[in-house]
């Protein structure tokens, strides 16, 4: 999934945790309310790091980057006397946060628990200031510390579990204790235990609870603990509603937005996932060697990416229940949060400092289910990310190994043959990905879509609109023509003489001496009547020369590649370009279009071109009577290529009319 990336440099306060060489610990992508609905750039990084920092970072704004403030640290600090450090007076380093955007500009909206501690802490991000009201257990130190948190959607509660197993909920309004979950530590609840539901068990955790999870509809909570079991709880009641088996200690808990599933990651390095509105464990994923460290769902509840202490970060598609990408890391990730949308991934490394952003290949390359992962492809960590230099006294320790007389040429041949073989793996894995990839067209006159951004063909026929939006109001005036030495009278003062302005040179769309309006150069290139020779109207009309080129071998992929290439200001160029000349590139255009629409293939490219080739050259075509011929051919297969679409159509409505209709 993870393709190219780009490492996020902490930046002003994360100096300090950088020195100190201390790793951040968790890290999640969080939208403001006020841009929810808006573009993925509202999106911001909330980070907790080991040197007791809570941090906000934006993903495009480095202005916007600043710790969220703890009070006046520094003046304490420096009270206390010259020895006290100011990271020293900060809250314990923070285990588990979560927030939600609804009421950030109200009152507290994340809340996170810190290590060794029962009191769990709000911030409001929004002001990137500690909140005042702490949120405390009502039987005090017989809870335990805090070890998991989340915030409901709606941003008016906040549910803490705790090390003992209790669950509690609080009011982030007031601060207030709003009720326990179950019965607190319970007896009975066993996690070896065959069966998937446990009605009769009692209520509670046995041991520390290690995740919370709230359903999108604020229903249910979703908690899972250290004996191994995932229990659902019934929101308003606050009663068990039912008691799943893990069957094995579970370290991590994570949900879905948008469905009813959840994945556990238990200590017998396995990944189980379960659907809680039927209660059943529906997927099972193996693979990890060492501990895992950290699951996340996709947006769209689709995929699922782990992380573990062996390095690897592997990506499940749950509908298959296949693995379709398997990447290794030279740092392994801790912390794994996706973007709103699912473009981006951030991540966080053990011994890094930095903040890794991640594209999502998904969103802009096919996943070919078909194949089988089998091994780890290496994924380079991003250049801007701060490690830790542990390997450095390895390399001094290579360099003192190396043989006498081998020198720094010695060591610069090393590199090349390593960067020679590195790139030699990466020649062999892409063409692994080629032989795997898909044909373009599964079947002859299969309806095929391009895959090309619709913007671009979308953007093609709404040129002229968009051209005549920009069109300033008030033509832009030429500056007066001035000569670079400015001449002078002779006389006891010196004086500048007149200057006489040449002509002014009549700007595009304005007329110019004979009364005629000048044309943009661009508009000028729409007829076969253009002035010049065919040898040098074809220069730059590259477009035509590959469907010659086609018609010729009788294959126009090279035509549809080139095609598929343009953005929307060339592909209009290059139409235009087509009637230079002697106008026979109309014709040999007319006999591309037609055998693309019968095969069917690219379809909504090759209609966007084929729509703004007749707009631009319909006069020329209706004076022409082969061209008019050619163009009733190409008629027949538009409307051949159209009815099957349409039968296929018909199809599925009658099918989906009939279904909605039946009685059950």
């Amino acid at each position: 999934v993870g393709g190219g990336g780009g490492g996020k440099r902490p930046r002003t306060g994360e100096e300090e945790a950088a020195a100190n060489g201390e790793p951040s610990l968790t890290v999640e992508i969080a939208t403001s309310a006020g841009a929810a609905a808006g573009a993925a750039g509202a999106a911001d990084l909330l980070s907790a790091g080991a040197d007791r920092s809570f941090r906000r970072t934006s993903l495009w704004l480095q202005q916007q980057d600043s710790e969220l403030t703890q009070g006046h640290v520094i003046a304490k600090a420096r009270k206390l006397g010259r020895n006290t450090r100011p990271s020293s007076l900060k809250l314990s380093p923070m285990i588990d946060f979560d927030s939600a955007a609804l009421r950030e500009r109200e009152w507290a909206n994340c809340v996170g628990v810190h290590a060794g501690s029962g009191i769990a802490s709000t911030w409001q991000t929004t002001r990137r200031a500690l909140g005042k009201l702490a949120l405390g257990s009502p039987v005090g130190e017989g809870a335990g510390d805090g070890t998991a948190v989340c915030v409901s959607r709606c941003g008016n509660f906040s549910y803490v579990g705790y090390s003992s197993g209790r669950i509690e909920r609080y009011n982030l309004q007031s601060g207030l204790h709003r009720g326990t979950f179950g019965q607190g530590r319970g007896t009975g609840a066993g996690g070896k235990g065959s069966g998937v539901k446990g009605g009769k068990e009692e209520e509670g955790h046995r041991g520390a609870v290690r995740g919370l999870v709230i359903d999108g509809t604020q229903r249910m909570l979703v908690s899972a603990g250290h004996d191994g079991t995932v229990r659902l709880w019934s929101v308003h009641t606050r009663e068990q509603l039912a008691c799943m088996h893990a069957h094995s200690s579970v370290a991590k808990l994570c949900g879905s937005i948008d469905s009813a599933l959840v994945a556990v990651a238990c200590d017998d390095l396995k990944v189980r996932i379960f659907d809680v509105r039927a209660q059943l464990l529906v997927r099972q994923f193996e693979g990890h060697t060492r501990t895992i460290t950290d699951l996340a769902f996709s947006p769209d509840g689709r995929l699922l990416l782990t992380s573990g202490l062996d390095g690897a970060l592997r990506l499940h598609d749950l509908p298959t229940a296949k693995l379709i990408a398997w990447h290794s890391l030279r740092s392994p990730a801790t912390s794994l949060s996706w973007s709103p949308r699912g473009e981006f991934l951030a991540t966080t490394h053990a011994g890094c400092v930095a903040i890794c952003v991640w594209a999502n290949r998904v969103l802009f390359a096919n996943a070919n289910l078909d194949s089988t992962v089998t091994e780890a492809v290496p994924l380079a960590m991003p250049a801007g990310s701060i490690a830790r230099d542990d390997d450095d006294d390895d390399d001094d320790e290579e360099l003192d190994d190396e043989p006498a007389g081998q020198g720094p040429d010695g060591g610069a041949a090393h590199s090349l043959a390593a960067a020679a073989q590195r790139a030699a793996e990466e020649e062999a894995v892409r063409d692994k990905l080629r032989a795997l990839a898909r044909p373009a067209q599964l079947a002859d006159g299969l309806t095929t879509l391009s895959g090309v951004p619709a913007a671009r063909w979308k953007t093609l026929n709404s040129l002229d609109e968009i051209q005549l939006r920009n069109k300033p109001e008030v033509p832009v005036e030429a500056p007066p023509d001035a000569p670079f030495f400015l001449a002078t009278r002779v006389g006891l003062e010196p004086e500048f003489s007149p200057f006489e302005a040449g002509p002014k040179k009549a700007l595009e769309g304005e007329e110019e001496g004979d009364g005629s309006k000048k044309r943009s150069r661009l508009n000028q290139i729409n007829s076969p009547f253009a002035e010049g020779g065919a040898g040098t109207l074809l220069e730059g009309a590259n477009f035509l020369l590959h469907i010659r080129k086609g018609k010729e071998q009788a294959s126009y992929a090279m035509a549809v590649e080139y095609m598929k290439s343009l953005n929307p200001p060339a592909a209009d160029l290059q139409l235009r370009m087509l009637a230079m000349g002697d106008g026979s590139g109309l014709s040999d255009a007319l006999g591309f279009f037609a055998v693309q629409i019968g095969s069917r293939a690219e379809y909504e490219l090759v209609q966007a071109f084929l729509a703004r080739f007749l707009k631009l050259h319909a006069a020329a075509i209706r004076a022409d009577p082969e061209l008019g011929a050619a163009c009733a051919a190409l008629r027949g297969e538009q409307k051949a290529a159209w009815s099957a679409t349409e039968a296929l159509f018909h199809e599925d409505l009658a099918l989906l009319g009939y279904l909605t209709h039946m009685q059950s």
